[in-house]
């Protein structure tokens, strides 16, 4: 009847977002990748950065841009913020350590933190990202209001 009519004959199927789980969650038993896709999305949003952060990664960390007498310097910069990123996990020795990056401006910090904080929430963590000032003014504010 639909076809009759020049209509598409899928023309009132549902459209699902995702095609694996047809918008339910799970294939099987299993949570569907749409899930995990969605809780990394909120995980970024609340972050304090929303998706500024998806082009920030170590793959794209350049350490020939640094003068020659400085490279080895952020080299191990580099790595101990890789390091850092990749042995994260709820209750490890990581967990109840801090990064804290300072220099002048141009020197990577911004492009280092946000690549630790793009490996760590994507491992499913909850990351809030800010200047040291912003993050002191949050807290007393919370302190103030109770929270």
């Amino acid at each position: 009847l639909l076809q009759s009519y020049g209509y598409n004959t899928k023309y009132t199927s549902p459209v699902f977002e995702c095609e694996k789980c047809s918008d339910t969650g799970y294939v099987g038993i299993d949570p569907c990748e749409c899930v995990y896709a969605a809780l990394k999305k909120e995980a970024y949003i609340h972050s304090g950065l929303g998706l500024v952060l998806t082009d920030q990664s170590f793959d794209n960390f350049n350490l020939s841009l640094y003068p020659e007498k400085d490279r080895r310097e952020m080299a191990h910069v580099y790595n101990g913020a890789l390091r850092y990123a990749e042995d994260y996990s709820y209750g490890s020795p990581e967990e109840d350590k801090n990064l804290l990056f300072f220099g002048g401006t141009g020197l990577g910090k911004t492009h280092l933190s946000l690549a630790v904080m793009t490996k760590v929430t994507e491992k499913g963590y909850s990351v809030f990202y800010g200047s040291a000032d912003n993050i002191i003014k949050r807290r007393l504010s919370d302190a103030a209001n109770g929270r």
